[in-house]
């Protein structure tokens, strides 16, 4: 199966999900007895780095994300760098490819003002409505912060959507406050 050229309405969600909760399992979840500083600055003694899933984890993860934004409005999608670039990247190519709906855009968000050329916080074509997507979410830090960006601009915003969720009830909520909330897996699926 090959989610980038098979027709994505034939191919079950919980399939594509089986598979990249292995991939997951086998090249991304760390475990150890030192513990971890996260993005949010939580330590843990697990980690997730999404971005060791390879071309055939990132292929599934933006199959999925496809699967799930076609259910909404979303015209983009991005999100802070660099956890979002490569899934919004690889999603937008997917909605490419199916070639049943118009394209997603994507763009990302910069952490910081870029100090050169056009001085731009927000890069690419961010159509609205756009949607920000992230790889892990822990406290919701940084997929606020592109809300926070993308709201400025007065670019209309949907919703939140990620790979994995591992933050509690009061992160979930956070992001619901400022849209929908999504997410492929919680913490507790790879208990």
């Amino acid at each position: 199966m090959n989610p980038f050229i098979d027709d994505l309405k034939s191919t079950k969600f919980i399939d594509l999900k089986d598979g990249l909760y292995n991939i997951i399992k086998e090249r991304v979840w760390i475990k150890s007895d030192k513990p971890f500083k996260l993005a949010s600055g939580i330590t843990s003694s697990e980690y997730f780095n999404i971005k060791n899933l390879g071309s055939d984890g990132l292929a599934l993860a933006a199959a999925l994300l496809y699967k799930m934004i076609q259910k909404t409005d979303t015209a983009s999608i991005g999100g802070l760098e660099s956890g979002a670039i490569p899934l919004s990247v690889a999603t937008s190519c997917m909605s490419l490819a199916q070639k049943s709906t118009a394209p997603l855009e994507w763009f990302y968000v910069r952490k910081d003002i870029k100090g050169h050329g056009t001085g731009n916080t927000i890069e690419g074509r961010p159509a609205p409505p756009v949607m920000i997507l992230d790889d892990v979410i822990t406290s919701g830090g940084s997929s606020l912060k592109a809300i926070r960006a993308i709201k400025d601009q007065n670019i209309d915003y949907i919703g939140t959507m990620c790979v994995l969720f591992r933050g509690d009830k009061e992160h979930k909520m956070a992001l619901e406050e400022e849209g929908s909330f999504q997410y492929i897996f919680s913490h507790n699926d790879f208990q």
